[in-house]
């Protein structure tokens, strides 16, 4: 079909209809053509995910990973509010392509949670939101960082849910709403608001 429309100067119009560039896409990202015969690419061949087209219903839509789950579509960071005694409240939504690093969201929702005045004292994340430039800065003023302890990886170790008793429940319950135990946290902001988690 795509060759009839490129070698016929009267279907050249169709050439400009979305669903066919869609398809050209598809087609130039999945096979190759070689002495006229299409050949599947080899996962070598292929562009990366991030710039692949994985479904004509949404050409936005990328390809996700995230340890053996995988999806085609989006990735959503949400950060709720975790006061032991008051409801958890949704207080910011990202919606990002399913290629975007977790750690490139967290200054964005950060600076969307100031703007809001919703910045929490402690912003309790999972690993993947950290890095060294972040904790540092944490330290600076930007809100405490902190992230649920890693799964213990020593066996027969006697943990419950695979979270190591790393905090006593004194502390966390003046800290966070977890239903894991936290662990390098550093010092809160003074002034801020209360603890809050993204996921």
């Amino acid at each position: 079909m795509l060759t009839a429309i490129d070698t016929d100067p009267h279907s050249a119009w169709l050439a400009q209809v979305p669903a066919v560039q869609t398809l050209r896409q598809i087609w130039a990202q999945q096979y190759r053509v070689d002495a006229g015969v299409a050949r599947w690419r080899t996962s070598d061949d292929l562009a990366p995910a991030a710039e692949q087209l994985h479904s004509p219903y949404d050409p936005d839509a990328r390809y996700g990973k995230k340890r053996s789950t995988t999806w085609v579509g989006y990735k959503v960071h949400l950060t709720e509010t975790c006061e032991p005694d008051a409801p958890h409240l949704i207080t910011q939504v990202e919606t990002t392509s399913a290629t975007t690093a977790d750690v490139a969201m967290t200054q964005p929702i950060h600076d969307a949670l100031q703007r809001k005045g919703l910045l929490p004292a402690q912003h309790v994340v999972d690993a993947g939101y950290l890095d060294a430039e972040l904790l540092v800065a944490s330290q600076r003023g930007l809100s405490s960082i902190g992230r649920p302890s890693r799964p213990s990886v020593l066996k027969g170790a006697p943990v419950s849910g695979g979270y190591p008793p790393t905090i006593s429940t004194a502390t966390m319950s003046s800290r966070s709403a977890l239903r894991q135990p936290i662990a390098d946290l550093v010092p809160a902001m003074p002034g801020a608001r209360g603890p809050a988690r993204g996921r």
